[in-house]
């Protein structure tokens, strides 16, 4: 969890994690979900968009909370947010601007 906490705004996959953790794919996903009721992409995806939330209502602009947070594509990056949070970037960034 570390490791996710502190590269996750880098691209990861399981490969990379597991590797990390000194451990087989199938057994961190296993292990992982136990632990925290996710799995690791979960875990990853989670964190991403609840610091892109972060960053919008700071005022980051959602194309520049994307990338910073590890996605390549905004428009990925907002259905993700939309289907995460049922509220797009710019509902978000409207709620701050009030």
């Amino acid at each position: 969890m570390h490791y996710i906490e502190k590269n996750f705004h880098q691209p990861l996959d399981i490969d990379t994690i597991a590797r990390f953790a000194g451990m087989s794919s199938s057994t961190l996903h296993e292990q992982f979900k136990q632990i925290t009721s996710m799995t690791p992409m979960q875990f990853v995806k989670s964190l991403r968009l609840h610091r892109a939330h972060s960053l919008l209502l700071s005022g980051t602009q959602a194309s520049e909370a994307s990338y910073s947070v590890g996605y390549s594509s905004p428009s990925q990056f907002s259905r993700e947010f939309k289907r995460f949070f049922g509220d797009s970037p710019r509902e978000i960034q409207a709620l701050r601007a009030g």
